[in-house]
């Protein structure tokens, strides 16, 4: 088909829409994931509320992987913690995926229009602070995904809190431009950018390089 419909999951927590998979068009395709919420911890990452975005045939925003199943060692605790994910994180913490802990977090409802698709997650991991994140994905004309979506997170507590969101880029992405209002992004060596734009009281941001040994 010349289009594929979204795909939503509320039990195993995720969302997922591609604009087209003929074979001709996957050059130019845009695929974006959604995901909160789990039903077994085998491979689960402090993950909940986070995207994962490719277009134009390359990886924007992603998932750090899982490196090894050693617990303790420093690379894979950075790599499941949610401070790796492109998600919203508490003063700096992660927290624990375990099954006990999984109705603390999933996805609560999806609207499908002709204009957008819309999804509402929760995270309620953090200990007095509870998180939703409203995710829109927009669409064109021909109801498929049009290259834009909207993030909003609502977050609640009754004490204060530093909230961060992350973004985790892949290696294909070079950095153009970068402030507190907007980062502004380019696909490889192509002609696309890609446009993180923040609205409202943004008090700071930061760049984190990974760092290799040698």
């Amino acid at each position: 088909p010349s289009a594929a419909p979204s795909a939503y999951y509320p039990i195993s927590g995720y969302f997922v829409s591609q604009n087209t998979y003929e074979k001709s068009s996957l050059s130019k395709a845009t695929w974006v994931m959604f995901k909160a919420g789990y039903v077994s911890a085998t491979h689960k990452h402090a993950d909940d509320l986070s995207i994962l975005l490719c277009s134009k045939g390359h990886e924007i925003f992603i998932d750090p992987g899982m490196y090894n199943y050693m617990n303790g060692d420093p690379y894979r605790d950075y790599l499941i913690s949610s401070r790796a994910h492109n998600s919203v994180h508490v003063d700096g913490q992660t927290y624990s995926t375990t099954v006990e802990n999984s109705h603390k977090t999933g996805l609560l409802e999806h609207v499908h229009t002709d204009t957008y698709d819309y999804v509402l997650g929760f995270n309620n991991m953090y200990s007095g602070v509870e998180i939703d994140r409203h995710f829109s994905a927009l669409q064109n004309d021909h109801g498929t995904l049009n290259d834009a979506i909207v993030l909003y997170d609502d977050i609640r507590s009754n004490k204060q809190h530093t909230y961060s969101q992350t973004f985790t880029l892949s290696e294909d992405m070079q950095i153009l431009s970068l402030t507190p209002q907007e980062t502004v992004l380019k696909i490889a060596e192509t002609d696309y950018i890609v446009r993180i734009r923040q609205y409202g009281k943004i008090p700071s941001i930061a760049l984190l390089r990974n760092q290799k040994d040698g």
